[in-house]
């Protein structure tokens, strides 16, 4: 989902934004990764409301926080 939502936001692939956020926001959710989650939200947000603006800096949020995920888990 990272590469994917990484090559997305830099052509301004809403559909592939909005699809791989979908997921995100729904495995963030279900694992209790409320930041994840929020970030996921707010990229989709702002791919169904075609804000290219808000994609670098949505998409550069959800990296740091999938990674501070990987990293906790790798830590069990």
């Amino acid at each position: 989902i990272a590469s994917a939502l990484r090559v997305a936001t830099r052509s301004g692939d809403t559909a592939t934004i909005r699809a791989k956020t979908h997921v995100l926001i729904s495995v963030a959710g279900a694992i209790g990764a409320i930041s994840l989650q929020h970030d996921a939200e707010a990229l989709n947000r702002a791919a169904h409301e075609g804000r290219a603006e808000g994609f670098a800096a949505e998409g550069e949020a959800i990296d740091r926080a999938l990674s501070e995920l990987i990293g906790f888990v790798s830590a069990r």
